[in-house]
């Protein structure tokens, strides 16, 4: 059986898709900053972000 979605169905669908994309990207990139800083802090060899 199909599943009959209507178009403001399938916009949910993809904006949240999208939103969770940028959420993630977002949380991701934080991610890498604190820990190159708490590298940089510990070790004192990783390169500042130009």
């Amino acid at each position: 059986m199909l599943l009959a979605l209507s178009g403001v169905e399938i916009f949910w669908v993809v904006a949240g898709a999208a939103l969770t994309g940028v959420i993630a990207a977002a949380v991701g990139f934080w991610t890498v900053r604190e820990a190159r800083d708490v590298a940089r802090d510990n070790l004192g060899d990783v390169p500042k972000d130009q």
